[in-house]
């Protein structure tokens, strides 16, 4: 007695099924399981991009592995556009930008002057002298410290640790994403296996 043979599906065309979300195949809900598939690949495509480039902003070294600026200088509210970050512009005429979004407005460790106090200051760029300046230490011409460097590189040490967790949240719910769809990819090869 010969039995007969069970149809296969690979993977690839599962997924163009599951991916459409029309086919009788999918099961309940086809539309919504495609949206599943659409979101994990939507992130997964996402994900690089936007964390990559937060991550950039933070990497590189830090002092003493990298040089330190000291000098004099004020610190700016800078607006161009919608685009609002602070400067601080030293006495000879240098400028280094801090990240996008900050504000002068209401930070203890800035001067809230106006016209801004003259202050000294040691800092960094990150991004191994690429990218934003991070200053280390803030200090009036009173000698009043508005910023330490202990302080600086805990923030800086909580601002990379948020970047770390927002990762480890966005992989946690595109693997997620991607285990319900090899799930419903699975429910579809085994529907057409079946003739269902």
């Amino acid at each position: 007695m010969s039995y007969p043979q069970e149809k296969t599906m690979h993977w690839l065309p599962a997924f163009k099924i599951l991916f459409l979300g029309k086919s009788k195949f999918i099961g309940k809900y086809p539309r919504w399981k495609a949206a599943i598939l659409h979101s994990a690949l939507a992130a997964s495509i996402a994900f690089p991009l936007v964390q990559g480039k937060q991550t950039a902003i933070y990497s590189g070294a830090f002092p003493p592995d990298v040089p330190v600026i000291r000098a004099t200088g004020a610190f700016l509210q800078v607006t161009h556009g919608q685009a609002s970050y602070i400067a601080f512009v030293t006495d000879d005429g240098q400028t280094y930008n801090m990240e996008r979004g900050t504000t002068v407005h209401g930070r203890k460790d800035m001067p809230q002057d106006d016209p801004p106090t003259h202050v000294y200051v040691e800092g960094f760029l990150r991004a191994n002298g690429q990218g934003y300046f991070w200053p280390t230490l803030i200090r009036t011409p009173d000698g009043k410290l508005l910023l330490t460097p202990k302080r600086s590189m805990e923030e800086l040490g909580s601002s990379i640790r948020a970047i770390n967790e927002v990762s480890f949240i966005w992989v946690a719910v595109i693997v997620f994403l991607w285990i319900l769809s090899v799930y419903f990819m699975s429910a579809v090869k085994r529907n057409v296996s079946l003739g269902v």
